[in-house]
C-alpha cells in the first residue's frame, strides 16, 4: 500500500474528475495528511479514514471514480488516466463495465474503496492490465474470481484483503511481478493456476487450514520458497509446483495422501528424506528432475507409484523396503509387484521398446543409486560401469 502513495507528483491527464460537492480544482481542506497511511490505520474500535485519504487521491491525481458514469468514462479506449480511486457506492460489476477493466494498457493505480455491499473482484475484471502496478483492496473483499488479474505482470507486492475466502482459478497467473508475503488464514484452497508464473511470488506464510494445493497452483513460481506447507494440506495435484526452482522445504505435510503427476517436477533446490505416513499414491513425474533430492524412504502406507516418478532425479538411496501393498505402474497403466529390476527401472522412467536400456539408465539414474525392495525382492544397486542392476555384496 504504501509503494503506491509513494509515487506521488505525476500528472496524469488535465482533467481530474472529482465527486460532486466533496472538492473543486480550486483547493482542499487543511484536514489532507501529509503521510496518506495514517488515514488508513486502524485501531479496535476506528475504521480508516476515508475523507482524508479522497483528499489525498485528489491531490495526487488520482480520478475519484463515485458514479458508474465516472466508470464507464475511464474505461474509454481513448481514457488517458492512470490513478483512479473507486468510492464505496460504485459497483464492481463486469455488467456495467462491458467487461471490466480487462486489457486497460494505461491505468497504473488503483484504490478500491470498503463498500457495504462489495464482497468480491468480479471474473477477470483486471486482466491483462499490464501497467497496472498497484491496487489497494479492502478487507471486505471476500472472494477474488477467477482470471481477475491475470496477465498484470507490472502488479508487484500486494497486500490480500484479511477476510478474503476464495481466490478463484487463474487469478493472478503470469503476473511475473507480483508477490505477496502471507496468506489470508481464511483460504483452504489454492485453486487451478491461482498463482502459475508468479515468477516473483515468494509466501512465507500459508493459512493454516489450506488442505489442497490444484494442478499448476504454483506452477513456475520461480522464487518460491516458504519454510514449510500447512499440515493439513492432504492433496498436492498435477504439476502444482512444477519449477519452483527454490522450493527447499524439509517436510511434506503430515497429512498428505495424493501426490498428482509432476507435482514437483524440476524442484531442483527440494530435498526431503522422508513421506508422510498415510500417503498412499504417488502419480507419474512427481519428482522427476528434483536433482537435489538424493536420500528418500517411503512409508509402508504408499500404495501406487507410477512410471517415470524419479526420473532424473539426484536419488543415490531410494528405500521402499516397507511398502508391501506397492504396486508400481508402467507407462501404460500396468501394475508390476514380482519384477524388481523392472519395477525399479519404472520408476526411473526406462523405456524397454526404446532402445539401448543401458544407456537409458546412465542418462537417468545416479552411479550407485541403491534401492531397498519390498516383498523379499532384494536390495539393488546400479552401476555405471555396465549399465546394469546388481545386488550387492554382504
Amino acid at each position: 500500500m504504501s509503494e503506491m502513495f509513494n509515487n506521488k507528483g505525476m500528472l496524469l491527464c488535465s482533467c481530474v474528475w472529482v465527486m460532486s460537492g466533496y472538492c473543486s480544482n480550486d483547493g482542499v481542506g487543511t484536514t489532507t495528511p501529509n503521510d496518506p497511511n495514517a488515514a488508513l490505520s486502524l485501531t479496535a474500535t476506528q475504521q480508516p479514514d476515508y475523507a482524508r485519504l479522497r483528499e489525498y487521491a485528489f491531490l495526487h491525481d488520482y480520478m475519484i471514480i463515485s458514479t458508474v458514469n465516472d466508470l464507464k468514462g475511464i474505461l474509454r479506449d481513448d481514457s488517458k488516466i492512470k490513478r483512479a480511486y473507486i468510492c464505496n457506492d460504485v459497483p464492481l460489476s463486469n455488467s456495467y463495465t462491458g467487461g471490466g477493466w480487462r486489457n486497460r494498457n494505461k491505468i497504473e493505480y488503483i484504490v478500491i474503496e470498503d463498500g457495504q455491499n462489495r464482497s468480491n473482484i468480479p471474473y477477470s475484471f483486471f486482466s491483462n492490465c499490464r501497467e497496472l502496478k498497484d491496487v489497494v483492496l479492502p478487507d471486505c473483499i471476500e472472494k477474488i474470481g477467477s482470471f481477475a488479474f491475470r496477465g498484470c505482470t507490472s502488479l508487484g507486492t500486494t497486500e490480500l484483503p484479511k477476510n478474503l475466502i476464495s481466490i478463484g482459478s487463474f487469478a493472478f497467473s503470469d503476473c511475473a511481478a507480483f508477490n505477496v508475503e502471507a496468506l489470508p488464514d481464511g483460504l483452504t484452497e489454492i485453486e487451478e493456476a491461482t498463482f502459475s508464473g508468479c515468477t516473483s511470488l515468494n509466501i512465507k506464510k500459508f493459512p493454516a487450514y489450506l488442505t489442497s494445493i490444484e494442478k499448476w497452483g504454483f506452477n513456475r513460481c520461480k522464487s518460491l520458497a516458504p519454510d514449510a506447507l500447512p499440515d493439513c494440506i492432504c492433496y498436492i495435484g498435477p504439476f502444482a509446483f512444477d519449477s519452483c526452482t527454490s522450493l527447499d522445504i524439509k517436510t511434506l505435510p503430515a497429512s498428505l495422501g495424493y501426490i498428482g503427476r509432476g507435482s514437483f517436477l524440476d524442484c531442483t533446490s527440494l530435498a526431503i528424506e522422508t513421506l508422510p505416513d498415510g500417503l498412499f499414491f504417488i502419480a507419474k513425474q512427481a519428482f522427476e528432475g528434483c536433482s537435489a533430492l538424493t536420500k528418500l524412504k517411503v512409508p509402508s502406507s504408499v500404495e501406487t507409484i507410477q512410471h517415470r516418478s524419479f526420473m532424473k532425479s539426484g536419488l543415490t538411496m531410494l528405500d521402499l523396503s516397507e511398502c508391501n501393498n506397492l504396486y508400481v505402474y508402467d507407462d501404460y497403466g500396468n501394475p508390476y509387484w514380482y519384477d524388481a529390476v523392472f519395477m525399479i527401472d519404472c520408476l526411473f522412467g526406462l523405456y524397454y521398446w526404446h532402445g539401448d536400456i543401458q544407456q537409458q539408465r546412465r542418462d537417468n539414474i545416479r552411479d550407485n543409486c541403491e534401492v531397498r525392495m519390498p516383498n523379499g525382492l532384494g536390495t539393488w544397486r546400479f552401476s555405471s560401469l555396465d549399465g546394469e542392476w546388481h545386488v550387492p555384496e554382504l
